[in-house]
């Protein structure tokens, strides 16, 4: 086997993805900010982001057409245009103060895999499609993968109603709903195809649809391979915004960090013969990190990375090493705790304003008030509050610093004085996995531990996606395809969610659908295997140049333009219609070309 587009053919597209990428006036590069990159989903910024690959599109003569949610698909022709189409794409949009690469990689790599395919001169059997799917963070209503839920007919795309948060106080109570009226879609036709449950496209049309993207930790810098290709995407159970766990009143914050640890301790042990990653992405007070007088905290500092994608083995999570903390105190100091000798208050416990729903938190604080009967016994509780602090640390892989001056005089107190106590702690567990009954586990552990510690919440609110398995037969093409180009690759689980996961669910809720998902990742870290902040890479060092022969994103374009240029097996279909005019015929329309202005 040879390939049919060769490293030197997508090194041709290097200065149109340089250009797309970093120019700062026509190109996604104009979106960053002084604190990261910012482009809303469903926004006037995610719209321009379109119309600069439209830009490039258009020179190679492809159509342009929108489903009715949106999203927009750029098309290439094909020998057969009533074939089934080889679908490639990602998103466009990122959350607030993200980087560069997640999402736009697969865009950008998809139109690059594209033109090289043009440039060479020659022609697929049938259709390419370049797809931009809407909205794939979820920061701004509430639920990732938007478009695509919408697109395949999914019910996480019924979420109309869900509230913006984008930014500004003067917009954060508007709804996808109105967004999308403002935007000119059409709002009563998506709540028909919502409430039927049938996609937006036309599904039977579509025989494979791949996505390049940057890998969410150090899998394959461990691996030490240059792109990987996942044989299944985890799916989530989360717990954000009114479906956090909120403890109030009388121990609040012990009874909140019990929950972490009852629930870590069964998961842990679950994890061991089942597929899964568990953290507390957020877990702080009143909705927000306290102020004022910050004496006695003592800081546990792990390290920011995917809650998907992070091995749980590898994890530095400052959260379980505050409740692991809380447990031994109380362990090594029960006796005294029994015969009244000494109370223990947790007065305070919070995760950084900054802590992100799908991070691993790099920090958490708790506070502690420890008073004492008779002063002889400070030196042994002094001694159990340090090996507590130490252990649970150590055991976490943490660091741990402590605030305010006399650290221990201000903790241990035995004056009778009443610490100022956090009245309320809220928690928002995440477990994913590629297995739907850990998933199942976890979502009956976490709201059976939080009725019996006596914390509200909204069950109807729960964040939830199934795992989804990606093609078998693709994958072992791309290998070939890798091997044949001589591409170290390897194959990978994905943690985190993603649009081409939206099709492998597709396929098992509707008749005709029948599409070969392909997951393309490309190594982006530098031992920190971290993206949504503005670090964010696209290689394995901050100096590589993602745009050249030796780059792994230029490697995962070459996999990806051959798996695209590949003649799929589907048969075209009986009425002869092109996707473009199929889509069409449910209610999309085909748009006009606008350059950014």
């Amino acid at each position: 086997m040879t390939l049919t587009v060769s490293h030197d053919d997508i090194a041709k597209t290097h200065e149109m993805m340089r250009r797309l990428f970093l120019d700062p006036e026509s190109g996604l590069e104009r979106h960053w900010t002084d604190t990261g990159m910012y482009r809303p989903g469903y926004s006037e910024r995610e719209t321009e982001a379109i119309n600069m690959v439209a830009g490039e599109a258009e020179a190679m003569g492809m159509e342009m057409v929108q489903d009715v949610a949106g999203n927009v698909f750029f098309i290439y022709p094909g020998a057969d245009r009533s074939k089934p189409v080889n679908m490639i794409g990602s998103h466009l949009d990122a959350v607030p103060n993200g980087g560069r690469y997640d999402g736009p990689a697969g865009v950008v790599g998809g139109l690059a895999a594209i033109k090289a395919i043009h440039e060479k001169g020659v022609q697929p059997q049938q259709d390419i499609v370049l797809a931009v799917w809407r909205n794939e963070e979820s920061p701004w209503f509430g639920q990732w993968g938007l478009g695509s839920a919408i697109a395949f007919g999914l019910s996480e795309g019924n979420k109309l109603g869900n509230k913006g948060r984008k930014g500004n106080e003067a917009d954060a109570d508007i709804t996808l709903e109105s967004q999308m009226k403002a935007m000119g879609l059409n709002v009563d036709l998506i709540k028909a195809y919502l409430m039927a449950g049938k996609p937006t496209i036309p599904v039977e049309a579509i025989a494979s649809l791949s996505e390049i993207h940057i890998k969410q930790d150090t899998g394959l810098r461990d691996k030490n391979v240059s792109i990987g290709f996942a044989s299944a995407i985890r799916g989530n159970v989360r717990f954000p915004g009114d479906a956090s766990f909120c403890f109030e009143g009388e121990n609040a914050i012990e009874r909140g960090l019990e929950f972490v640890s009852v629930t870590e301790m069964v998961l842990d042990v679950a994890c061991e013969d089942r597929d899964g990653v568990f953290t507390y992405p957020i877990a702080k007070g009143e909705g927000k990190e306290p102020t004022g007088d910050q004496k006695g905290i003592i800081t546990f500092i792990g390290e920011a990375n995917h809650s998907g994608s992070t091995p749980q083995e590898q994890r530095k999570d400052a959260v379980r090493a505050g409740a692991l903390f809380r447990t031994m105190l109380l362990q090594s100091l029960k006796e005294y705790i029994d015969s009244g000798k000494v109370n223990v208050t947790f007065t305070k416990a919070y995760t950084p304003d900054n802590a992100s729903a799908t991070t691993i938190p790099a920090e958490f604080n708790v506070g502690v008030h420890i008073a004492i009967e008779d002063e002889k016994d400070r030196i042994e509780v002094q001694t159990a509050l340090q090996h507590a602090m130490g252990q649970a640390a150590n055991k976490r892989q943490c660091d741990v610093e402590l605030r305010g001056r006399d650290f221990f005089a201000t903790v241990i107190q035995g004056d009778g004085s009443q610490p100022d106590v956090q009245s309320s702690f809220i928690v928002t567990p995440e477990t994913r996995s590629t297995e739907g009954a850990m998933l199942d586990i976890a979502k009956d552990l976490y709201t059976s531990e939080a009725d019996r510690l006596g914390a509200s919440y909204n069950a109807e609110k729960i964040v939830s996606s199934s795992p989804s398995h990606m093609s078998e037969e693709s994958l072992q093409k791309c290998m070939e395809f890798a091997r044949e180009g001589g591409i170290a690759c390897a194959k990978v689980v994905s943690g985190a969610g993603h649009d081409v996961g939206r099709a492998a669910t597709a396929n098992t809720l509707h008749d005709k659908c029948d599409i070969r998902p392909t997951l393309i990742f490309c190594r982006h870290d530098d031992a920190r295997g971290l993206s949504h902040n503005p670090a964010e890479m696209l290689g394995r060092d901050e100096n590589d140049d993602p745009f050249c022969m030796k780059s792994d994103f230029h490697n995962a374009v070459v996999v990806a333009a051959n798996l695209a240029m590949r003649a799929n097996d589907k048969t075209a279909s009986n009425d002869n219609l092109t996707f473009a005019e199929k889509l069409i015929a449910m209610g999309g329309k085909p748009l006009q070309f606008q350059l950014a202005a």
